[in-house]
Parts: C-alpha cells; sequence; structure tokens
C-alpha cells in the first residue's frame, strides 16, 4: 500500500495537475485590468511603487484593486501604457504584445503562485503545481519571443532538469551577444535575443555573468564561457573560435579508436583534434533552433 506522498497512478497524476490549474487560476492573456495591476503591484513592492511606475495616484490603485470596481478600466490608457512601458492593448484587453507585456504577465503568475498555498496537498500535488508553474514560465518567455524577436523553439535543453528551487525566480536574465575581439571570443555590451528564467540558471549551476549567446544559422546557442566548461566531454557541444576571427559550434565525438575528435556543427568537415583548447570558448547548456 502506498500513500499519496509516494505513488500516483496515471489518472492521479492528471489530476494532480488539474487541481493545480484550477487552483492557480492563470491563463497567458487573460485577464482584468485588476489582475494586471495587482501584479504590477506585487513585483514593485508596494502600491505607491505601482503608482509612481505607472504616473498614476494612489486613489487609482486603490479603484482599480477594488473587487466591487474589477471592471473599472484607466480612462486614459495611452498615458498608463506610455508611463508603464507597456502596450494599449495590453492595457485595455490583456492581450501581451511588447516585452514588457510579457513581463507582467510572469508577474501576474509569480502573484498567483504566492497566493495559492494550501494546507496539507500531497506531495504528488506540490510536484503537479511546480510542473504546471514551470509549463506555464516557459509558455510566457516562448510566447515573448515569438511575439518580439526571432522565430525559435526549443530543440534540446542539453544540460539535464536538476532539484533545485522551487519558489519564484527574480526575474528573466538577458544574457549578452558573444562577439571576437582582437582574435579571441569576448562577451558583448548588446543584449542578445533570449533571456532566462534566473530559477533555471541557479537550478542547473550556470553564471549568468559567464554565459553568451551565438547566433549561427538561425539557431541561438547559450555558452557557458567559465574555465570548467572547456574540459571535453564525449557529445557535448561547444563554442569555438575559428582562425582568431569567427566563432563555430562544434561536437567533441570519441571515435571507436579512443581518439576524440572536433566536428563541426552544421557541416562535414572536421576539425584537427589537436587544435589549440585555448580556442574551445566554452560549452553549449542550451540550444533554441529555428523554426
Amino acid at each position: 500500500m502506498h500513500s499519496d506522498d509516494t505513488f500516483s497512478s496515471h489518472h492521479g497524476g492528471d489530476d494532480d495537475l488539474r487541481w493545480a490549474r484550477n487552483g492557480l487560476g492563470f491563463e497567458l492573456g487573460v485577464s482584468t485590468w485588476r489582475d494586471r495591476v495587482g501584479a504590477i503591484v506585487h513585483s514593485s513592492g508596494s502600491r505607491a511603487n505601482a503608482a509612481a511606475l505607472m504616473g498614476a495616484s494612489l486613489h487609482d490603485i486603490k479603484n482599480w484593486l477594488n473587487k466591487a470596481r474589477s471592471t473599472t478600466t484607466p480612462r486614459d490608457p495611452q498615458a498608463i501604457a506610455d508611463a508603464a512601458g507597456i502596450s494599449v492593448d495590453y492595457v485595455v484587453s490583456g492581450v501581451p504584445k511588447i516585452p514588457r507585456d510579457f513581463e507582467v504577465e510572469l508577474d501576474r503568475l509569480n502573484k498567483l503562485k504566492s497566493e495559492f498555498v494550501p494546507a496539507g496537498t500531497t506531495t504528488a500535488r506540490r510536484n503537479a503545481l511546480r510542473q504546471l508553474v514551470d509549463q506555464l514560465r516557459a509558455e510566457i518567455e516562448a510566447r515573448r519571443l515569438a511575439a518580439t524577436g526571432p522565430q525559435h523553439t526549443t530543440a534540446t535543453r542539453l544540460l539535464p532538469r536538476a532539484a533545485g528551487l522551487a519558489d519564484q525566480p527574480d526575474g528573466l536574465v538577458l544574457l549578452p551577444v558573444m562577439t571576437t575581439r582582437l582574435g579571441q571570443a569576448a562577451l558583448g555590451e548588446e543584449p542578445s535575443p533570449l533571456a532566462l528564467s534566473e530559477e533555471w540558471l541557479v537550478r542547473q549551476r550556470l553564471d549568468a555573468t559567464e554565459l553568451g549567446v551565438l547566433e549561427l544559422q538561425g539557431a541561438l546557442y547559450v555558452v557557458d564561457t567559465a574555465p570548467r566548461a572547456r574540459s571535453l566531454a564525449d557529445r557535448c557541444l561547444y563554442a569555438v573560435l575559428e582562425t582568431g576571427e569567427r566563432l563555430a559550434v562544434c561536437q567533441w565525438l570519441r571515435r571507436p579508436d579512443g581518439v576524440g575528435e572536433l566536428v563541426l556543427v552544421g557541416r562535414t568537415t572536421g576539425l584537427d583534434p589537436r587544435r589549440n583548447p585555448a580556442d574551445i570558448v566554452g560549452r553549449v547548456v542550451y540550444e533554441l533552433a529555428p523554426r
């Protein structure tokens, strides 16, 4: 006989996920103005901060958060949109259009998660809630990329998912584009079109200050440039400096005779396995392939 904490059938798992979805009550792009204001208050830390951010008064914030007036909307949506950096469409309809809209949607999800803490839940239900929140965060990020940046979809998560934080992430981390300068690879100052959850980075034990994004043939590669990430492991992908001028992505493959070889991804040409180890910029830890 198994307890609820250690066992659930397939149907039980579906029931747990349904319980989490119903209890959380989040659907991307479906909310009231009160919901969206509440998310901004939650992320900014106070009603006063939210009022300053939105170019509104505390009286406005109070009215918008009033349950009895949950259908109340701003008299001047354009002014609120301009002050808060969100789109007019998002103010009026709740459908996210621009990056800041998707940030508020993420804040709304985090707020609902922090408020949904039912007592006496089983481990299976807690796991279902965690799984659902991860899925919704990934959906928000995918929709943000589709709406505001290059059309990409997740191809391979090259690091295994590890146990780690289950609380709210501090936010999304924008990663820089990788560049080459004077024959050396570097992390540039220009932000890439890719942002990853800080929670995910912590789970994977990655330091955001050592990560860069490389775009090749329409694909985006997140590269860990830490010294430890330059050690070669079979079948892993690496960013490699070619002739001191450009960056390429290669896979390290171990041949049957035991000798390793770097093979350029997307090409048939092999590289000299005796090449300078300094040419290995770092290991690819995340990949987004073009649609």
